[in-house]
């Protein structure tokens, strides 16, 4: 993945940060209910990016991500 992809990653997730924080949704189909829980899916999602590039830094990707961190 290049930066352009951390950056595209990165406004998706901040645009729908404020409604993902935990989500429930239902596929019509199958009637079965999914729950999004975002501070999951935020470590899952920056374990999976560290090990695509090493130099990936996680900080900087969370704070474009919305999220505010604690120094």
């Amino acid at each position: 993945m290049t930066k352009k992809d951390y950056i595209m990653l990165a406004n998706l997730i901040n645009k729908g940060a404020m409604v993902m924080r935990e989500h429930n949704f239902t596929n019509h189909t199958t009637k079965i209910t999914h729950i999004l829980k975002y501070g999951n899916f935020i470590n899952a999602l920056c374990t999976e990016l560290v090990k695509d590039n090493p130099k990936f830094n996680e900080d900087k990707f969370r704070v474009a991500c919305g999220e505010v961190l604690a120094k």
